[in-house]
């Protein structure tokens, strides 16, 4: 459904958001239809759409605005309606 991780970073004092995007796919037939969410609610980070079916891509962004240096960790939960879940790591280094 999902492979990988996240792991992107910025300056300290940036403003400007990183997107990444995780292409959800369907190995099997028929319709696969998911949803996501991250484990830790770090307002930091935003997942846009948080659901849809599988072909399509979910935009994750990371937001520096006032993060101080150092390593920031959630995970992602990408869970499908055939009942598998995914977890996907996400490292945001603010340097």
């Amino acid at each position: 459904m999902v492979d990988g991780s996240i792991v992107d970073s910025a300056a300290v004092g940036s403003t400007v958001p990183k997107v990444d995007s995780l292409s959800i796919r369907n190995a099997g037939g028929g319709d696969l239809h998911w949803t996501a969410r991250t484990v830790h609610a770090s307002p930091w980070l935003s997942l846009q759409p948080d659901s849809g079916v599988a072909g399509s891509a979910m935009v994750v962004k990371a937001d520096p605005t006032g993060l101080p240096l150092g390593n920031y960790q959630d995970t992602l939960i990408v869970t499908s309606t055939i009942g598998g879940a995914v977890l996907v790591p996400v490292l945001f280094r603010i340097d």
